[in-house]
């Protein structure tokens, strides 16, 4: 767990620090792809939630509570998960991070192998 909160603190701290000292040089239509990135992800979140009144970050039986598979859930089976990453993703990209780009491959790559 404490490994989960370090990366998730250097996925926010990375882009912020590569951002102020200059560390990358990305050419702004970069930054405008990631601030699309970071709005989709947003937008998603809005979809998730207007196709299933029930999500939520913490999962529960409610009565009257059904499967949804239509709007984002017919693409995929946790939407909201799908549309954080293009949001984490979005931010070191909007802040010209290519170092935050690498931390989040890799907290990617470490969330998706179920650490």
């Amino acid at each position: 767990m404490a490994i989960t909160s370090f990366g998730f603190a250097a996925l926010l701290v990375v882009p912020g620090l590569d951002h102020r000292f200059g560390w990358s040089h990305e050419p702004g239509a970069v930054a405008a792809i990631g601030d699309l990135l970071h709005l989709a992800g947003w937008l998603g979140i809005l979809g998730v939630f207007r196709a299933n009144s029930f999500a939520a970050a913490t999962i529960q039986v409610a009565p009257g509570q059904r499967v949804i598979s239509t709007g984002p859930y017919a693409i995929v089976r946790h939407p909201m998960y799908a549309t954080a990453l293009l949001m984490l993703l979005g931010i070191p990209l909007a802040l010209a991070s290519w170092w935050g780009v690498v931390v989040c491959c890799l907290a990617s790559c470490r969330r998706s192998r179920g650490a």
